[in-house]
Order: C-alpha cells, then sequence, then structure tokens
C-alpha cells in the first residue's frame, strides 16, 4: 500500500485525497534513517499516477496541436525567392582573365546590415521598415574559399512571390549603384574607360584600312564597269537576235496564214474541177441524147456549154492563184530558214569575242579582289574581334554577378502546418508528462507544502 506520509491515514478521505485505498507493488521510497517508512517509485507507481492524471498526459498534447492548426491558419503564409550571386569582375588583365575586387564576406557583410532597404524601399514604393530582411547564406563550391568558387545564395521569404522576385532583384542593383558611388577610383570603372580607349584606337585603325578598301574599291569598280560595258555589248548582240526572232515570229504567222489560203484555194479548185467534170458529162450525154427536139437540145447545149466555158475559166483562174500563193508561201520558208541562219551567226560572234572579253575583265576582278581581301579584309576583322571582345568584357564588368535566375516558390513555404504541429503536440506530450507528475506529487503533499508551520 502506498503512504501518503507521516501521520496520515491512507484510507481517510479526507486527508489522502480520495476514498479508494491505493495500491503498490512494493515500497516507493526507502525507508529514512530515522525509522520512518516512506513511499517507493516503481513502474507501476509511475503508470498508475499516468493513468489518474491522464487528462494532463492526453489533454496538453491535444492543445498542442489545435495550438498547431491555428498558428497554421492564423499566420500569413509566405512564398519564397531565391537567388544566386557572386562577385562580379571589375578588372581584366593582359591576357582577358578576370579579376574581382569584392569578396563573399563583403556581399554577405552588406546584405547583413540591410544596405538595399532605402533604395528598395523607393523603387518599390514602401516604407522602409516594411522591406523584408534578405538571408544571404554561403553555398561551397570548391574544396577552398577561393573567389570564383564560391556563391553566396539570397533568400527571401513575403507574402507576394511577384513582391520577393522584384525585392531580390532590385537589392541586387542597388548594390551595383552602390558600388559605382564613387567613380574616381574605383577599379571597376577605371577598367570600363581603359576598354572604351582601346575601342575608340581600333575604331581609328579602322578608319586607316578603309582608305586602302577604298582605293582598291575604285580598281575594283573599274573592273566592274568593263564587265558591265561587255554586258551591254551582249545585250546588244542578244537585241539583234531577238529581232530576228520576232521577225521569224511575224514570217511564220504570214506562214500559217498562206497555209490556211492555200487549203481554201485548194478546196474551192476540187470543187471547180468536179463542176467541170459533171457539166462536161451532161454535155455530151445531151449530144447523145435522140427524144429531145432539135431546137430544145440546141438551146440545152448552149447554155450547158457557156457554163462549161465559164466553169473552165474560173478553173485557170484558181489554179494560178494557187500556183502564186505557194510561190508566196516558200519564199516565206526561205526567209524563214535566213533568220535561223543569222541567229546562229549572231549568238557564235557573241560567243566568240564578248564572252571571252568577260573571261578577262572577270580574271581582273578575282586579281583585284584577292588583293583586297588578302590583307586588308582579315585586318579589319581582327579590329573588329578586338572591339568585339572588349564590348563584351565591358558588359561582363558588374560589381556582382548573378548564377542562373531568381527562382520564386509556386507554394507557400511558411507557415509549416505539420511541422508545427508536431513540435506542438511533442511540447504538450511532454509538458502533460511533467505536469502529471507535478500534479501528484503537489496533491500527495499539499499538507506540507501548505501548512503554516515548518515540515
Amino acid at each position: 500500500m502506498m503512504h501518503a506520509g507521516p501521520g496520515r491515514n491512507p484510507g481517510s478521505k479526507g486527508q489522502g485525497g480520495s476514498g479508494r485505498p491505493r495500491v503498490s507493488t512494493g515500497p516507493m521510497y526507502g525507508d529514512s534513517a530515522g525509522g520512518d517508512s516512506a513511499p517507493e517509485i516503481n513502474l507501476a507507481s509511475l503508470l498508475n499516477i499516468l493513468w489518474r492524471r491522464r487528462i494532463f498526459v492526453i489533454g496538453l498534447p491535444l492543445l498542442g496541436a489545435l495550438a498547431g492548426l491555428l498558428y497554421g491558419a492564423v499566420v500569413t503564409p509566405l512564398y519564397e525567392a531565391r537567388a544566386i550571386v557572386r562577385p562580379g569582375i571589375t578588372a581584366f588583365g593582359t591576357r582577358g582573365g578576370g579579376y574581382r575586387e569584392w569578396k563573399l564576406k563583403d556581399l554577405s557583410r552588406w546584405y547583413g546590415q540591410r544596405l538595399y532597404r532605402v533604395e528598395v524601399a523607393e523603387v518599390m514604393g514602401i516604407e522602409i521598415w516594411e522591406v523584408p530582411r534578405i538571408q544571404a547564406d554561403f553555398v561551397m563550391r570548391g574544396l577552398q574559399t577561393t573567389e570564383g568558387g564560391n556563391v553566396l545564395t539570397l533568400s527571401i521569404l513575403d507574402p507576394d512571390p511577384e513582391r520577393a522576385h522584384r525585392i531580390l532583384d532590385t537589392s541586387i542593383t542597388a548594390f551595383h549603384n552602390y558600388v559605382l558611388t564613387d567613380s574616381t577610383s574605383n577599379a571597376l570603372v577605371l577598367s570600363e574607360r581603359g576598354l572604351l580607349i582601346g575601342i575608340a584606337d581600333s575604331e581609328r585603325e579602322k578608319l586607316v584600312l578603309e582608305n586602302d578598301v577604298r582605293r582598291v574599291g575604285l580598281d575594283i569598280e573599274m573592273a566592274l564597269r568593263d564587265s558591265v560595258q561587255i554586258d551591254r555589248r551582249k545585250a546588244v548582240a542578244r537585241t539583234g537576235i531577238d529581232k530576228v526572232r520576232a521577225a521569224q515570229d511575224r514570217i511564220r504567222a504570214d506562214i500559217a496564214t498562206y497555209e490556211l489560203r492555200v487549203q481554201r484555194l485548194q478546196a474551192r479548185v476540187n470543187e471547180v474541177d468536179a463542176a467541170v467534170e459533171l457539166t462536161h458529162g451532161r454535155l455530151f450525154d445531151d449530144q447523145d441524147s435522140t427524144d429531145m427536139d432539135t431546137s430544145i437540145k440546141a438551146g440545152v447545149q448552149m447554155t450547158e456549154s457557156e457554163a462549161y466555158r465559164g466553169l473552165l475559166t474560173a478553173q485557170v483562174d484558181l489554179g494560178e492563184r494557187l500556183q502564186l500563193v505557194l510561190r508566196e508561201l516558200e519564199v516565206l520558208r526561205l526567209n524563214l530558214a535566213e533568220g535561223g541562219l543569222e541567229i546562229e551567226r549572231l549568238a557564235l560572234d557573241s560567243d566568240l569575242n564578248i564572252d571571252s572579253r568577260r573571261r578577262e575583265a572577270g580574271r581582273k576582278l578575282a586579281e583585284l579582289r584577292l588583293k583586297r581581301d588578302s590583307g586588308i579584309d582579315l585586318e579589319r576583322e581582327s579590329l573588329e574581334l578586338q572591339i568585339a571582345e572588349r564590348r563584351v568584357q565591358i558588359a561582363a564588368l558588374s560589381p556582382i554577378e548573378r548564377v542562373g535566375p531568381i527562382i520564386s516558390s509556386p507554394r507557400p513555404v511558411r507557415p509549416r502546418k505539420s511541422r508545427a504541429i508536431s513540435i506542438l503536440a511533442f511540447v504538450g506530450l511532454l509538458g502533460g508528462l511533467g505536469m502529471a507528475f507535478v500534479w501528484e506529487y503537489g496533491w500527495n503533499h499539499r499538507h506540507e507544502i501548505f501548512s503554516r508551520e515548518p515540515v
């Protein structure tokens, strides 16, 4: 049985706190030196305390979980934006290698002191105290902390992901402007001015080369004019050929017309020949006829004879006209053949004379272009490459360099509801266990604790 203490009846309701007897499997406390027996602690007594004070053991973890739920519902969700930067190149060596004047600790200290707040507040149109803190963390990229091997990760939490992105971007610009404030002895400004002087010098050398290019260009222009004159001569020859071909086209059209006339005349001749044969046959048939009266027969023969003579005359006339048209057609065909020979002669003359002159002009033009391209253009390209290189270096000059774009989280990263619930529930559990034992001890020793007399 658990003993409540000296001078108390464990079964007394008024003094023991409950009307039930307390069962114990062994002594809770070892016997004191004075002979007073005290309760002893064992596993059963501890579990009994937890069971009797279960309202603390269960209630406080539930309250912790409820507090985690309320925390997740009340706290404004925050989005995270991150940017990776490193010290930028502020100068270049003779071999083109870059030097970084600023160190990672300078960037980290600048962001740690929140020197970006004034410009960010001015650009964003907010108060200075409203600018959230930007966390700057080192991210090691090499075994040694050498410049160029390390980067700095900038992170910010804000309710608006777009605003977080803009704040990070504006802070990087603010650092750039901060560095350029001292433009007298700034290495970056001095490097930029040196590169601009180099570009101006290369531009002057390009102007000198342009004079050489103009001289060679004049020679090339003269060669091109000769080539154009040759082309004009060939065009004239082509024009003559075109004229002959046009005349041939007209002759072909005339030939087609005469062939059509020949066909028509031949058709009429055939008709007249058929009529002559028919009239001739009828005339002789009437002469052999004995049934017809003599006077009538003579009149019929007279009429058919006149018709026969008329047909013979028409036959002769059509034959002459047909022969005349055939002779004219033959003349046209001869003219067509002569035009073909003329075209061949003009084409041959163009190929032999004009093409040879063109080849000579082309050879001269190629020599001039080779003279121009062998030295002048190569030197000019070299100067242009130097200018482009210096311009790239000017574009690369910056006190701070971004490594990739600014990335905003698509979902809120704060608050972490599950984590808050777990932590608060665990803390509630620890508090419940501690509260159970403290309450048990206080309840069992309440008389000694609240007694007016010293114990």
